[in-house]
């Protein structure tokens, strides 16, 4: 009896545990995985989020050209009909190829979808912002489309690779500019209606230089950590890898590096592409990249805010993935106890999707997949892996694999368990949570008591932390600082759990 009231209760909340970390959830699609190919031609998936009940992917479908895409299903791989045309939203904006970069939450519970689409000799950014069920937000841009060019030229390039929310709710984004002769490194700000920010860089726009003399700079992966700095990866002329580091100004931060820019590099071999950023939850930047030592491999630093090697990460602050042959590392998350996700695949022929789980010293976490790295291959030929989507208990990633003669989008569902198994989720216990929505400051209390609190984003990112050896009955946290947005707040009392969600404005 005890067993099926257990089992009834996680149904309702939809939280499954499984054998160990790092295994697939075969209750998704089939044996874990959706794939779903397009009219038999390319389609790649760039980018996934969960947003409550739904999975979106974002990247390109191909008819007769590539075209900005975004896909909608429930936690178990179940296309959403009501989304698009069978879960599936296009959109044709220019007359070439277009592409979804980057997918986030808006502060306000929609979406922004991101990116770039070909329109004649030009590459124009986009942002589009829709609500979960894919309407146009018609006072956002030109009827929820906001586009533009980084270049006056005729032949102008401009086109985000990534994008985050400042905690004010403005958006920066990171991408390359092609003026006509020259490819620029380059940082934009957008406010919420999708206009650029006349307080930020010039007319909103930053265009990095570095010391090479004929400007080759693209700008790639971003993060924004907790104070609001804004780190940028990208490459220079002379082919070095690099982290900028600005204010939320858009100024460059002098104490970092050398006068706000870093070149990634390991102590002794030489490195090869940035993959992803990361910041835990002490604002330490994790950047991870490939190593080359004989063969490539996955590699992993983490720095303090100067850009220091933090030495009680790894051997003195590097961790080299050897036990996986060229893994190329694309994307990167920080989740419980500042344990760190990354996924990636391997390169040459018949690659397969990476996933590792590494604690907050930079070891394996031997319980994750097996002694902490989990492998899958869903084709003969090609499985990729290109970002995650994380909650309590699951992580989404999505890619694509080669079917024959073409590439189809793929979805894989992963375990990923925050809590002991031995506690349960008890409907019954009374929480008083207040304000929600919250502006500033978050008040908790509980009848019976707690032990810990957890606070989780949208990400599956654990932002906020308490644990004590008494129970307490009364709490509050100050969200100033919070990003605005949804966020999940996860209540232990005794062997008893609850989770809330609340909102901050």
């Amino acid at each position: 009896m005890k067993t099926h009231l257990l089992i009834a209760i996680f149904s309702l909340l939809s939280f499954a545990f499984f054998a160990q970390d790092g295994t697939l959830d075969t209750s998704f699609g089939n044996g874990g995985t959706v794939r779903i190919p397009y009219y038999e031609k390319d389609a790649q998936i760039l980018t996934i989020l969960k947003v409550d009940d739904a999975i979106f992917s974002g990247g390109y479908t191909k008819e007769t050209k590539e075209d900005f895409t975004i896909v909608k299903m429930d936690l178990d791989g179940n296309l959403d009909s009501n989304f698009g045309e069978n879960g599936t939203l296009r959109f044709v904006i220019g007359q070439g190829f277009g592409r979804c970069s980057k997918l986030l939450q808006h502060p306000d519970g929609g979406l922004l979808a991101i990116g770039w689409d070909r329109n004649g000799n030009k590459d124009e950014y986009i942002l589009i912002k829709m609500d979960i069920n894919g309407n146009l937000d018609t006072s956002f841009g030109d009827a929820g489309i906001a586009s533009g060019n980084w270049s006056s030229s005729s032949y102008a390039e401009s086109e985000i690779a990534d994008a985050a929310f400042l905690s004010d709710g403005r958006l920066i984004a990171s991408g390359r500019s092609y003026n006509g002769s020259n490819t620029d490194f380059v940082v934009a700000c957008y406010d919420a209606d999708g206009n650029p920010c006349a307080d930020f860089g010039t007319n909103g726009i930053i265009i990095q230089l570095f010391n090479d003399t004929d400007h080759w700079e693209i700008a790639q992966e971003l993060v924004v950590d907790y104070q609001d700095n804004i780190y940028v990866s990208g490459e220079n002329r002379d082919d070095e890898d690099l982290v900028v580091k600005y204010d939320s100004n858009g100024d460059l931060v002098s104490s970092f590096g050398t006068e706000g820019i870093l070149v990634f590099t390991h102590s002794t071999h030489e490195t090869t592409d940035i993959g992803d950023l990361a910041v835990d939850y002490n604002n330490r930047l994790l950047v991870s990249g490939i190593v080359n030592m004989n063969s490539n491999f996955g590699y992993i630093a983490r720095y303090d805010n100067n850009g220091n090697l933090d030495t009680s990460f790894g051997n003195q602050g590097e961790v080299v993935l050897s036990s996986v042959n060229s893994l190329r590392i694309t994307d990167a998350k920080i989740i419980d106890d500042n344990a760190l996700l990354v996924v990636g695949k391997t390169s040459g022929f018949a690659t397969k999707q990476i996933l590792a789980k590494l604690d907050n010293t930079g070891n394996l976490v031997t319980n994750f997949g097996i002694n902490g790295i989990a492998t899958l291959q869903l084709a003969s030929t090609f499985t990729t892996a290109a970002e995650m989507a994380i909650d309590a208990e699951s992580i989404y990633v999505g890619g694509d694999t080669y079917e024959s003669d073409y590439f189809e989008f793929a979805v894989t569902k992963y375990s990923n368990q925050l809590v002991n198994s031995e506690d349960i989720f008890d409907d019954q216990l009374k929480i008083n949570l207040y304000p929600n929505p919250v502006a500033n400051q978050l008040y908790l209390g509980v009848e019976d008591g707690m032990k810990s609190i957890n606070i989780y984003d949208t990400n599956g990112k654990m932002i906020y932390t308490e644990e004590w050896s008494q129970a307490q009955y009364n709490h509050d946290i100050n969200t100033n600082a919070w990003h605005n947005g949804i966020y999940s707040i996860l209540v232990k009392s005794g062997n008893n759990l609850k989770t809330i969600r609340f909102v901050k404005i």
